[in-house]
């Protein structure tokens, strides 16, 4: 995903509060995208200050000069234990299996900085909004 110019970003954002921190990022890569694109489905998750998580999912495409999100979902307190049974949940409704999945584990990382390091080494900083 390449950078987009802030009158271009994309229109739905993972905001991290300023005592929150990015749990995890899943992305489900579709088998045989259309045209050569990319076409994935992405689940954010952040930990909220009461210890739940908040997720955010969407499909998202990049056709190669624009990127689109569709089919949104978003839970915004989410207990930590049901995670797993709900990402199994969706390599199972998107027909894919885990082999297809990549998991980005922001948790080890000791400050917003690095987590924010992280999610630009894999084009996905401009997926979240930082306060």
């Amino acid at each position: 995903m390449a950078s987009t110019p802030e009158s271009t970003r994309l229109p739905v954002l993972l905001r991290v509060a300023r005592h929150e921190r990015v749990h995890k990022v899943f992305i489900i890569h579709d088998r045989q995208p259309p045209n050569g694109s990319s076409k994935e489905f992405r689940v954010l998750t952040k930990e909220n200050r009461d210890g739940t998580l908040e997720l955010l999912g969407y499909n998202y495409e990049f056709d190669g000069s624009h990127e689109h999100q569709s089919n949104v979902l978003r839970s915004p307190s989410v207990p930590p234990a049901t995670l797993v049974p709900i990402i199994r949940s969706l390599v199972a409704q998107t027909h894919t299996d885990v082999k297809q999945m990549q998991a980005i584990d922001l948790t080890e990382l000791r400050t917003r900085l690095d987590q924010a390091d992280l999610l630009a080494q894999h084009d996905l900083l401009d997926a979240f909004e930082f306060e």
